[in-house]
């Protein structure tokens, strides 16, 4: 009896554990195919890298008028955010062109090239300006500007709040922010209501100026430039800087908004986007760009932001454009012909 019960444990103890050793087998296995499965998962798809644009500038006729443009290379690409980021302040053949998020890059320009000579890291970059002194003034919107030295270091503020312009030439500046009663001038330290003021009185007779609304101001060497709406029409008009109308566009300009405008020896060059128009010295309209494409030589319509007068008769255009995968650049174009 001991001896068949003994057996009976035994045959017991080799069915345990041959049952233990299979159950080990198919765990073995079952690892194995998982780790074939995970080698097999297909690696996420790698987003595709943004290629800067490759411009080929052209010519674009208005009116009597032919404008050519040429590529201005900086020492390489700049990304902004979006089309209406980019700004830009020139100083002889120091450029400062900002991407619109707190970095401003110094270059030289030279023979259409610019050359990096500094970036800075600035708060207030949104639109920028220089003085004749070499001052750089960075927009603070409903806050004063901050105005820093040519090497990015803050040594003071603007004595009013909105976006400013700098004469190069005077010691005058003008600010302006949307909604405001006023165009304010700062002069000698000082700031005090200009020539258009009261644009918010619901009374039409105690509005000062020609405007009812503004949309934009630039100052151009002892020159004012103001686009707003006169008579429900966007209108340009130029002023001295004691605030004595030059010249008023004697058509209204297309578009809701300007977006850079400036003055040459041939009279006003103004953008509404990428739309630009012509306007001789006493107003006269020349006309419109029905595309600036071919001008600029990409396939999106550009984003105009600023216009910049040269000592050789071009103009410096900066635009914001729009590269294949819907990411922004800055470009830069040397504008002859007017």
């Amino acid at each position: 009896m001991k001896k068949l019960l003994a057996l009976i444990l035994a045959f017991v103890c080799v069915i345990s554990l041959a049952a233990c050793g299979g159950k080990t087998d198919n765990n073995d296995k079952t690892d194995t195919q998982v780790t074939s499965d995970s080698k097999q998962t297909p690696e996420p798809t790698q987003k595709a890298v943004s290629e800067p644009l490759n411009p080929t500038p052209g010519s674009v006729t208005i009116g009597d008028v032919t404008l050519t443009a040429e590529l201005v290379n900086l020492d390489e690409p700049m990304q902004v955010s979006s089309q209406s980021k980019p700004c830009m302040a020139v100083s002889g053949d120091t450029v400062y062109i900002g991407n619109g998020d707190k970095i401003i890059k110094k270059y030289t320009l030279a023979d259409n090239a610019l050359t990096l000579e500094k970036e800075m890291n600035i708060s207030n970059s949104n639109g920028i300006a220089v003085d004749g002194k070499g001052q750089l003034y960075a927009d603070g919107g409903v806050f004063a500007a901050k105005i820093y030295d040519g090497e990015g270091n803050q040594i003071g503020e603007a004595a009013e709040s909105g976006n400013i312009s700098v004469s190069q030439t005077e010691d005058f500046a003008l600010t302006y922010f949307t909604g405001r009663d006023a165009i304010t001038k700062i002069s000698g330290g000082t700031a005090t209501p200009w020539v258009i003021s009261r644009l918010r009185s619901s009374d039409p007779a105690q509005i000062k100026g020609p405007f009812t609304k503004v949309a934009a101001i630039e100052v151009v060497g002892n020159h004012a430039l103001v686009a707003g709406s006169i008579e429900n029409e966007q209108k340009l008009v130029a002023f001295d800087t004691a605030g004595n109308e030059i010249a008023r566009s004697s058509e209204k300009l297309f578009g809701n908004g300007i977006s850079a405008m400036t003055e040459t020896e041939n009279g006003y060059m103004t953008a509404s986007v990428s739309t630009i128009h012509l306007i001789k010295n006493d107003g006269t309209f020349i006309g419109k760009s029905d595309s600036t494409k071919s001008l600029f030589g990409v396939e999106e319509a550009v984003w105009l932001k600023k216009f910049v007068p040269m000592e050789d008769g071009s103009v410096l255009a900066l635009c914001g454009a729009k590269r294949a995968d819907d990411t922004a650049e800055a470009l830069l174009y040397r504008i002859k012909g007017f």
